[in-house]
């Protein structure tokens, strides 16, 4: 680990020189994504060796449950975050489908419950941020909720923006708030066929120019993740994050991203039959690099901060035998 924490480190000093418009990325953040906060020895030396000063970490996420609007997998911390946190709440787009909605109501649930997680564990925040792919049916009802979190925190608020959202704003709306963190991930569908649906640079340029007319200021959440997609038959059968083709014997290579298995196995819970395909997908540095070229190229601005996605040392496992490093 030792020397995939140094590729990582040089990894994100690189990429502060990359911008084609010779803006720096003078700010760099990581989200945090578990139900449990705890940081290795080598997560908490990439923070400090890189200046890391912000944390946007998962609070908890709202979801229906049996028909009511829910709070899930609320966060515990057994670490002292040792920077500034940034509360995220992730909300699925069916709270605000729910007949039972009401909107006062769970903006005061919402903000009273991101108090009480911060005042146990001591923490001070100045900014919440919220975390929902909306549609056009919900668009009213989520930015009515944007505006009372607003309104009854008095804080700063920002929002997660998908690619479409910035491509149609006169359907999906801007949403009301200081600003917004473009997701620049998750791009297609999960699938057999042979495009990565963490992130294909065709399907991003369909949306990227409409960056220069967005009105909401960004900044621009990057991936670092990988995933395995596990494939019988042509169908997908279930989706393994963090798998590294590297550490896994039971599979036989057909191509740089797809291995066949060998037999049947069980493997972190999961069960592969012999003929099983896995198809891995992961962003690589030159992916990561062209990205932020294609960002500066309508927005500059969107890549003063950015914010990897996510903070976890399995995932700095991927820029290890970069040849760019």
């Amino acid at each position: 680990m030792r020397k995939s924490l140094a590729h990582f480190c040089f990894l994100l000093i690189l990429m502060s020189s990359c911008s084609k418009d010779k803006i720096p990325l003078s700010k760099q953040s990581f989200y945090y994504w578990k139900t449990v906060f705890t940081l290795s020895e080598n997560e908490q030396k990439v923070i400090n060796s890189n200046n890391i000063e912000k944390l946007y970490v998962r609070f908890f996420d709202l979801d229906v449950v049996n028909g009511k609007i829910e709070p899930v997998g609320k966060i515990m911390f057994n670490t002292d975050p040792k920077t500034e946190v940034i509360p995220v709440v992730f909300i699925t787009n069916a709270v605000f489908k729910n007949p039972g909605l009401e909107v006062e109501d769970l903006a005061d649930k919402t903000l009273n419950l991101i108090e009480k997680i911060s005042n146990y564990q001591d923490l001070s925040y100045n900014e919440i941020q919220l975390d929902c792919d909306w549609s056009e049916s919900t668009r009213d009802l989520y930015f009515e909720f944007l505006s009372l979190i607003k309104q009854k925190s008095v804080k700063k608020l920002s929002a997660t923006i998908r690619l479409h959202q910035v491509k149609y704003p006169e359907k999906t709306g801007v949403p009301p708030v200081d600003y917004g963190v473009l997701m620049y991930y998750n791009m297609g569908k999960i699938g057999a066929d042979q495009v990565n649906s963490i992130y294909d640079r065709a399907t991003a340029l369909k949306y990227t120019p409409s960056l220069a007319s967005y009105t909401l200021p960004l900044k621009t959440a990057l991936p670092i993740f990988r995933w395995g997609v596990q494939l019988r038959n042509g169908q997908v059968v279930s989706l393994i994050p963090k798998i590294n083709k590297e550490e896994v014997s039971f599979l036989n290579e057909i191509s740089d991203t797809r291995f066949e298995v060998l037999k049947d196995t069980h493997y972190k819970n999961y069960y592969f039959k012999k003929k099983d395909v896995i198809k891995f997908e992961q962003v690589s540095y030159a992916d990561l690099e062209l990205i932020i070229k294609d960002i500066n190229t309508y927005n500059p601005k969107a890549t003063q901060e950015v914010i990897w996605y996510d903070l976890d040392e399995e995932n700095f496992k991927t820029y290890e035998n970069e040849n760019l490093f």
